[in-house]
């Protein structure tokens, strides 16, 4: 494992290890890699919504009616709700 050094203001330090504690991490170290993580998996997950937007409006106007477009989330709602 790497190790990197950080310098945070006082208050931000204090803060990362109450966090460490209350949360039951190892060390302010994991609860910061924990963050991280987080961070950086978030990241991914807005990058490919924004993809998926972005091919949507590239895709242009449906040709499906409203109702059409509801029924079909509708089911598919239902579909889903009825998996495991």
């Amino acid at each position: 494992m790497a190790r990197l050094s950080l310098d945070l203001p006082e208050s931000l330090a204090a803060w990362v290890e109450e966090q460490a504690t209350a949360r039951g991490y190892d060390s302010p170290g994991a609860f910061v890699a924990h963050v991280l993580t987080d961070v950086r998996e978030r990241d991914g997950a807005v990058e490919a919504l924004r993809a998926e937007i972005q091919d949507g409006l590239m895709s242009g106007p449906s040709d499906r009616s409203v109702e059409d477009i509801r029924a079909d989330v509708k089911d598919r709602f239902r579909r889903n709700a009825d998996t495991p």
